[in-house]
């Protein structure tokens, strides 16, 4: 388990740093001046020169460089010029928001793919399976604005049960969270009955039903436990997948969460806010893809064979 870590670790590390690296260099790459991009070309040669100065653009490149990493080392982000707060404050003031959103939805995807997977797998090329599968895969093609325009016109303009933002409990996210479950809950439910399929015709379930076990005791506890392992994989990753798309979706339903936050810096050109928000988004995706390896670590021995063998 310990060389697991380590080896996993350094794997987080070493991209980690890599992302951090090229995210500085390309932004200070791009041609002109950041300063001017962010006050603009019709204030005075002063004021740009003192901002330059305070965002410490005027250094060499590599003292930049180590600088940046001086304070990420500390935990500071640096200062926002636009928004007038520090950078960390304002990225974990809505980074719950966007976890939440996030966390909704993939609950949502698991329970209708698991679901629709399961029973999809039970009735392999018949009309129910093809229908089924035909219809979870035209509502995770719909684009998220549209399908997230349409869910307000029906459920909140027209049946008014529910609000378009506001408020707080359940109701207030339920049409954020299904507008952004539509794409994984696709995903997983072919998954599921692909793995379900395929772990349906092993050695060890034709054994289960040998020895006289029930159908459903056979899909519960060892059919669907096996096909649960790619799926388990596949959660972490669109898990990443959701707190980095949630941007048109926040937007959408005016959440208050880092999608928002990154779409507000782009316009007001905070190129601080948004090296922040993509190294916050980057190290979240690697952080569940490390949760998700130890998982399957922990539930299936044949990776930890595999592991020592190596």
């Amino acid at each position: 388990m310990l060389r697991f870590l380590a080896l996993r670790g350094v794997a987080f590390v070493a991209t980690m740093w890599g992302i951090i690296t090229g995210t500085f260099f390309l932004f200070r790459l791009v041609p002109g001046n950041a300063a001017v991009f962010i006050v603009g070309s019709d204030v005075t040669p002063r004021a740009i020169a003192a901002l330059t100065k305070s965002l410490g653009l005027d250094k060499p490149l590599y003292v930049q460089y180590i600088d940046y990493l001086n304070n990420l080392g500390h935990g500071s982000f640096g200062q926002s010029v636009v928004f007038g707060s520090g950078l960390a404050s304002a990225l974990f003031a809505r980074y719950p928001v966007t976890v939440s959103l996030a966390l909704g939805a993939i609950v949502i995807a698991i329970g209708i793919g698991v679901v629709f997977g399961v029973a999809s797998s039970l009735h392999p090329n018949s009309v129910f399976d093809r229908t089924l599968m035909g219809s979870l895969i035209s509502l995770g093609g719909l684009p998220n604005f549209w399908f997230g325009v349409m869910l307000i016109a029906v459920f909140s303009s027209g049946l008014h049960l529910l609000p378009i933002s506001g408020g707080s409990g359940l109701s207030s996210s339920i049409l954020a969270d299904v507008t952004l479950a539509a794409y994984p809950s696709a995903i997983l439910a072919r998954l599921v009955r692909s793995s379900m399929l395929e772990v349906s015709t092993s050695g060890f379930i034709v054994a289960c039903h040998a020895r006289g076990l029930s159908r459903i005791r056979v899909l519960v506890r060892h059919a669907l436990r096996n096909a649960m392992l790619p799926a388990l994989t596949m959660t972490g990753l669109l898990l990443g997948y959701l707190l980095g798309g949630s941007i048109v979706v926040e937007d959408i339903f005016t959440k208050q969460g880092i999608g928002l936050l990154l779409l507000q810096s782009v316009n007001a050109h905070d190129y601080s806010m948004i090296e922040a928000i993509t190294i916050v988004f980057s190290g979240s995706f690697l952080f569940l893809n490390l949760l998700a390896d130890m998982g399957i670590w922990f539930l299936d021995p044949r990776t930890r064979t595999g592991a020592q063998s190596r």
